[in-house]
């Protein structure tokens, strides 16, 4: 102790300490004299293996300190860590303090347990639990107690102390296996208090007789293992106080050391090692130096491996376990040699190749420098045991599988205490498992119940014959009682007798069979109390079973006269036909309703009667229930009716004919009004029917609709006050001069019908209404609204004139083309022959753009004139909508913004039908903006994710919007605003949308309009997006040559262009074959055929005025020649056929006017 510092030891000097090196040697002991005040052996063993040694480690990088809190927190000690050197030797102080959280009469009892000597053999234990018992019975107040071990090899509780008791319940306690509280320890592992005042034990149970009130047993482990219980009783109180718990739970590690040591040192005390004696014990010991090498072992091992013990000493015994369960073996081998014993239950090999489970403990020996030189042990075969055990664990488990699968509670009790039960019991009882088990089972019964339960389970315990079935009350943790149909029957579980009982709740059931009977008792109540007779009978042979007051004062007869007396006994039925026909009407409907019968009374007074009867099921059987009205005196008082009656009916029959000709009148006059109302309403025009003075007195739904007033006020009033009229000729509407007109004539006017601020146009009618006489008696008055009519006669007299117009334009636009055609084709000509860089050059061709200039009004015409397909081209929008509304809106106040993409997609439109379009959606806008305000045109790329797709599909659309902040368009015009003829100005046609329309719908695109009233109107059109690039006219096309070789056949009327494409084609080197009309055509082509001369191609002009064109001409020769080379061309550039000329037979086409260089192109193009 030289280098172990003085400080070190002086501040431990009122502790426990010991002093150990880095393998957990000890070094030194504040105590020498009694060993087991050191901290190694007090200390848990588990915490000296899992902490102790790291920690000791980690000393050295910590502040020379470490603290170690027992992980049983019951266990009343702190450990702490100090590094310190002890013989120059690096060495740690391990320091055990109390915990002062624990009462005092706990740590009391910890340092009597540490003062005890160290014992050495078996005989010294009986002292320390003897001194145990006296102290806890001395701390508690209690007056007696035991300590129970578990049987290492039998595995069953068997009393080992005891005191306070006497000797006959000590030696009835021994043999006693199984203790029923006890063995809930050993199961559970909790803590439990019994109070044997609230068990019915029997007459002759020990514990009775001893006259123990109440016990507290808790459970004494060994690493989590329990080897026993201790137990503390009182024969006087039941009341135990909560700090015994506390008490016993807290020094039960202690207890569970010393009794550890007491069953090894027990087992090894028998056994000795003597060899003479060994050879004859049951169990097996062995010897085992610390290189595993079996040193000895009994002869008895032949018994049980079959290998004699001289065939297997010297031998490592790790060449007799098991493969499976060598891993355990070898765990528990290392557990020994740090002084843990504990039994293990493993397999051995067999001689014979299989194995055998074998029970060992076992105990390392150490030299007396401490260093370990083997172990002895004691083994027992458990092998039948244990397969025994596996087949009722397996048995048991499939018990408490399918158990736990039912609905059904399923429990068992043993000693009056449930000690099992499935999850359906916990349910029913509304408890957790925990808050069930161990508890006496009639703490579960209603206490009006309770008593009869007791005598019946006392009864079955004793084996007497005890019905197994019965229904009994419950009261469940949440205090609802519920009603439960038991079923129960004697076992034998764990060795003894017990109860396995089922419960199933019928508290619905009890529930319905109340209700029934509550139900039945109000029934016969309100069948005796009711004053209407009724009998209640069985249906098979009509015996009476019930019959009320009421009853019994019909057939005079009493209840005890009827009751158990058929109806055929008692013969009731006056008449045999009557009851045949009623019983058959019974059987057949399971009813008789109103039954007409006569009764015979005791007396023999037969009675009129009523009777209806209903069959129905009572517990099983099927009866008849019957009500009846006695109706004799009203059968008598019905005769003196009858006869006044008669009398009645006879002034009643001319009553009723008066009555049938007044109806027959009525009907006439209500079928002609009905007709009168049907035809005015079916009649559209407005009508009203006056009296004489000139009130109404009709008018049909019409006229309300037309005057906008409700037929009530126009009733009665004056037809004059309703009506303001302007007639042509002049004709002043006084009824009374009306009045004297139709006496003579009807009237017929045209007149104009003020309604507030509107008028209508109105054909006026007033006919004479004259009675069967002639006498005039009121006038019809008809008003026909000829508004809309008249307003469809001025558009189709505007519209006649349009057609006119366009006729005359589309002419004008045809022979315009022609002349172009002819100073373009003489330009070009010349244009061809001179030099590009002459002064005349540029001239030329300004002339050529002003005429192509020119053109564009032609086509402006055509499509003024009649519309007509779109000749479609790739273009690009920008232009034209810049172009357009620019040129609409100079000079106007309306201010135009444009937002136009970049990036705009290209359009395959006709030019000259979409430029209408915008020019008539920007004229109307002009308009509606009384020429202030500001128009945004804007044009678009509509993208894949665009909502819109879902009503226009899915190609790719450029979006223009042309949107005004003019009035707006009132909603209801909105849907007819693309309507022909429909219009809202005074001046206006009703055809300029009518167009936009149709020329959207003839490029395959969309037009949507949106107005609000105050918010302006916007248009949205989407027109279908191509992904074709723009033809580009350049100089190139003077380049293409064309080296004409043989005829030509040219089909035109126009002298100035036979003249000019003839000298284009010579000029090309062709001859030229001209034919004025269709009909030459074709015979010149057909001559050519037959001379075998044939053309190289034909140009025909499409239309020849009073003549056949090139259409019909083409469809001749397509029916011979499908090879045949043919250019249509044509001043109607709109016409279908110039923009699908192939689907006409046509190969290429030359719109007029067109140049040199056009006709060149469209030849190379045919041409290759």
């Amino acid at each position: 102790m030289e280098s172990l510092l003085v400080t070190d030891i002086l501040q431990f000097a009122d502790c426990d300490y010991v002093i150990v090196d880095s393998s957990l040697t000890i070094l030194h002991s504040n105590n020498t004299s009694s060993i087991n005040k050191c901290i190694a052996e007090i200390f848990p063993y588990s915490l000296i293996k899992e902490t102790i040694q790291q920690s000791f480690t980690e000393l050295s990088h910590q502040n020379n300190k470490s603290i170690i809190q027992s992980p049983d927190v019951q266990y009343p000690y702190t450990f702490s860590l100090h590094k310190t050197t002890c013989n120059d030797c690096e060495a740690v102080v391990i320091v055990a303090r109390l915990n002062k959280k624990f009462p005092d009469i706990i740590r009391k009892i910890y340092e009597d347990l540490y003062a005890v000597p160290y014992l050495n053999d078996a005989d010294h234990f009986v002292d320390v639990f003897d001194y145990i018992l006296d102290t806890l019975i001395k701390v508690t107040g209690m007056d007696c107690g035991g300590i129970y071990i578990i049987d290492s090899l039998t595995q069953q509780l068997k009393l080992a102390f005891a005191k306070g008791v006497t000797t006959s319940f000590i030696e009835k306690a021994s043999r006693y296996s199984y203790d029923s509280w006890n063995y809930q320890i050993v199961m559970h592992g909790t803590p439990q208090f019994i109070d044997y005042s609230t068990m019915d034990l029997a007459d002759n149970d020990f514990r009775k007789q001893e006259g123990i009130k109440a016990i507290v047993t808790v459970p004494i482990k060994i690493k989590n293992s329990v080897i026993g219980t201790i137990n503390i009783g009182s024969h006087s109180t039941a009341i135990i106080p909560e700090t015994i718990f506390q008490l016993l739970e807290a020094i039960s590690n202690q207890v569970g050391i010393l009794l550890e040591r007491f069953i090894v040192k027990t087992i090894f005390a028998q056994s000795a090692f003597e060899k003479e004696k060994i050879s004859g014990l049951h169990d097996v010991v062995y010897q085992v130096d610390k290189d595993t090498i079996i040193r000895y072992v009994s002869s008895n091992i032949e018994n049980v491996i079959g290998f004699s013990a001289s065939e297997i000493t010297g031998k490592s015994f790790v060449d007799l376990i098991y493969p499976e369960d060598l891993p355990i073996v070898m765990e528990s081998y290392e557990r020994v040699k740090k002084r843990i014993l504990e039994p293990l239950e493993y397999r051995l090999k067999t001689k014979d190749g299989s194995y055998r489970y074998i029970l060992t403990i076992s105990e390392a020996h150490f030299d007396e420098q401490g260093n370990f030189i083997g172990l002895y042990g004691v083994g027992v075969d458990v092998h039948e045991k244990k397969m025994a055990q596996v087949q009722l664990q397996e048995s048991e488990a499939k018990f408490k599988a399918l158990a736990n699968s039912v609905g059904t509670a399923i429990f068992i009790i043993q000693d009056n205490i449930l000690v099992w039960i499935n999850p359906a019991t916990a349910t029913v009882l509304e408890y957790s498992e925990d808050e069930i088990i161990g508890k006496p089972f009639w703490v579960f019964v209603h206490p009006d119940d309770v008593d009869i339960a007791k005598e019946r389970a006392k009864a079955r315990q004793k084996g007497d014959d005890v019905i197994n079935r019965y229904e009994a009350r419950i009261i469940t943790k949440n205090n609802t009682i519920k009603w439960i149909d038991f079923i129960v029957t004697t076992i034998q579980y764990n060795g003894r007798i017990a109860i396995l009982g089922s419960a199933s709740d019928i508290s619905y059931l009890k529930k319905i069979e109340f209700d029934l009977k509550n139900s039945e008792e109000k029934f016969y109540k309100a069948f005796h109390s009711t004053p209407i007779p009724m009998t209640i009978n069985t249906f098979d042979d009509g015996v009476y079973r019930e019959v009320n007051e009421a009853a019994c004062r019909i057939f005079n007869y009493t209840p005890q006269e009827s009751i158990g007396r058929s109806i055929f006994d008692l013969n009731v039925f006056a008449d045999e036909e009557e009851l045949t026909k009623y019983i058959n009407e019974l059987r057949e409907n399971k009813k008789v309703k109103d039954f007409n019968v006569t009764f015979r009374t005791k007396t023999g007074l037969l009675k009129d009667c009523i009777i209806n009867s209903d069959v129905f099921i009572s517990s099983g059987q099927k009866l008849v229930i019957s009500s009846i009205v006695d109706v004799t005196q009203i059968k008598r008082s019905s005769q003196i009716i009858f006869e006044q009656y008669r009398e009645l009916q006879k002034i009643n029959k001319d009553l009723t004919r008066v009555q049938d000709e007044l109806k027959f009148k009525n009907i006439q006059l209500f079928e002609e009004k009905e007709r009168l109302n049907l035809i005015l309403e079916s009649i559209n025009d407005a009508v009203i029917v006056t009296d004489i003075h000139g009130a109404i007195v009709l008018v049909n739904n019409a006229t309300c609709k037309l005057l906008g007033k409700d037929y009530e006020s126009l009733i009665a009033k004056q037809v004059i006050d309703c009506i303001d009229l302007d007639c042509k000729p002049e004709f002043d509407f006084n009824f009374h001069d009306i009045l004297n007109i139709l006496k003579y004539e009807s009237i017929n006017r045209e007149c104009v019908l003020h309604i507030n601020t509107q008028q209508y146009d109105i054909e006026l009618h007033i006919l004479p209404l004259k009675d069967a006489t002639g006498k005039l008696n009121g006038a019809v008055v008809i008003l026909r609204d000829i508004t809309q009519k008249k307003l469809i006669e001025e558009h189709i007299t505007r519209t006649s004139k349009l057609e006119s117009v366009g006729l005359l334009a589309a002419g004008i636009a045809h022979d315009f083309n022609n002349i172009l055609t002819s100073i373009v084709g003489n330009l070009s000509i010349i244009k061809n022959k001179i030099n590009p860089y002459s002064e005349f050059y540029t001239n030329i061709e300004e002339a050529e753009n002003a005429s192509f200039r020119a053109k564009e009004l032609t086509r402006q015409l055509l499509t003024f004139a009649k519309g007509g397909a779109p000749v479609k081209k790739v273009t690009s929008l920008t232009a034209i909508l810049k172009d357009t509304a620019t040129f609409i809106l100079r000079g106007s106040g309306i201010q135009c913004h444009f937002d136009i993409d970049d990036s705009l997609y290209h359009a395959e439109v006709d030019e000259g039908q979409i430029a209408q379009v915008i020019q008539n959606l920007v004229i109307n806008a002009h308009e509606a903006m009384a020429d202030h305000g500001v128009l945004h045109i804007t044009a678009k790329n509509i993208d894949d994710n665009d909502p819109v797709h879902s009503v226009i599909g899915s190609d790719r659309y450029i979006k223009i919007t042309i949107q005004d902040n003019g009035p707006g368009i009132q909603s209801d015009h909105i849907e007819k605003i693309f309507d022909p003829y429909f219009t809202t100005k005074p001046d206006g046609s009703g055809l300029g949308l009518t167009v936009v329309h149709s020329i959207i719908k003839q490029h395959g695109g969309y037009i949507f309009v949106d107005s609000k009233p105050g918010a302006g109107t916007r248009f949205d059109i989407y027109l279908k997006a191509t992904e074709k690039h723009i033809e580009r006219i350049t100089d190139e096309s003077n380049k293409i040559s064309v080296i004409g070789k043989g005829k030509v056949l040219v089909l035109e009327d126009d002298e100035n262009i036979q003249f000019i494409l003839r000298a284009m084609l010579e000029e090309l080197g062709y001859e030229v074959d001209i034919a004025s009309d269709g009909d030459e055509a074709f015979n010149k082509y057909l001559l050519s055929k037959e001379y075998g001369q044939n053309y190289s191609f034909a140009i025909m002009d499409l239309t020849i005025p009073g003549k056949k064109g090139g259409k019909d001409t083409i469809t001749q020769i397509r029916k011979i020649d499908n090879d045949f080379k043919v250019i249509v061309s044509s001043g109607y550039s709109n016409d279908p056929v110039m923009s699908n000329y192939q689907d006409y037979g046509f190969n290429g086409i030359l719109p007029k006017p067109y140049r040199f260089e056009d006709l060149k192109q469209i030849i190379a193009a045919i041409s290759y």
